[in-house]
């Protein structure tokens, strides 16, 4: 029994991180943590259903997903002396940035789509959050074929209490 059980070591994993320079500017992507994963996979499914429902608009698309998980996964920061904020290498130097806050929605939408595009895809990579796994045409089939399935068999079942 004690071979089954499966064990978790985390103590060593580290936050992945990657800088970012725009308009002269520092920012650092930070993989999403729970609640931006959470929200992530909710504003998916919200704009899969509109979009569905012909209800996709402002604030319910999947182009909203991109300024959500950019703006909550990219931190402002500022470059700092050397062994005062974080480590990283640009360019095959090292620089020193100090992380403030999360540049937010807002921000991130009067930015280009060439911008925002790479960094929606590098934080989504990171954060290991992949919207084919709930969202493709192929898995929505799949996930309505047994839901059609379930109520068959529930209707079934009422069907058989009712002649009793």
């Amino acid at each position: 029994m004690a071979d089954q059980v499966q064990q978790f070591d985390f103590d060593n994993l580290e936050v992945i991180k990657f800088p970012v320079k725009y308009r002269g500017n520092w920012y650092v992507g930070i993989e999403a943590n729970g609640e931006t994963g959470q929200r992530y996979h909710n504003a998916n499914f919200a704009a899969v259903r509109a979009l569905r429902e012909g209800q996709a608009g402002e604030d319910k698309g999947l182009a909203d997903v991109e300024l959500m998980l950019v703006g909550r996964c990219l931190y402002t920061a500022s470059q700092v002396e050397p062994n005062q904020g974080e480590f990283f290498e640009w360019g095959g130097e090292p620089i020193w940035l100090e992380i403030d806050k999360a540049v937010g929605r807002e921000v991130v939408k009067s930015w280009p789509v060439r911008v925002i595009k790479p960094l929606y895809q590098k934080l989504k990579e990171i954060s290991q959050l992949s919207e084919s796994e709930n969202t493709s045409l192929e898995s929505l089939k799949n996930q309505r074929e047994e839901l059609d399935k379930a109520i068959r068999e529930m209707e079934g079942m009422e069907e058989s209490t009712k002649n009793e």
